[in-house]
């Protein structure tokens, strides 16, 4: 999910160049919060269950 999200990130500032990228990376990096951790750790017991018993298959439409 993180990073889903620091591709989300860097595709909203439609980065054009290299410098521009590695700002959009630091800059996530900076904003990333305990609460957002938080809440991707919180999904991994949610999800990592259902993924052990699909054997590693796709969880998403379980």
């Amino acid at each position: 999910m993180v990073w889903a999200a620091l591709k989300r990130s860097i595709y909203s500032q439609g980065c054009t160049t290299v410098d521009k990228l590695i700002a959009a990376i630091l800059s996530y990096w900076e904003e990333l919060t305990v609460e957002a951790c938080n809440k991707y750790i919180d999904h991994i017991y949610k999800v990592a269950p259902v993924c052990i018993l699909m054997k590693g298959a796709a969880t998403g439409h379980t």
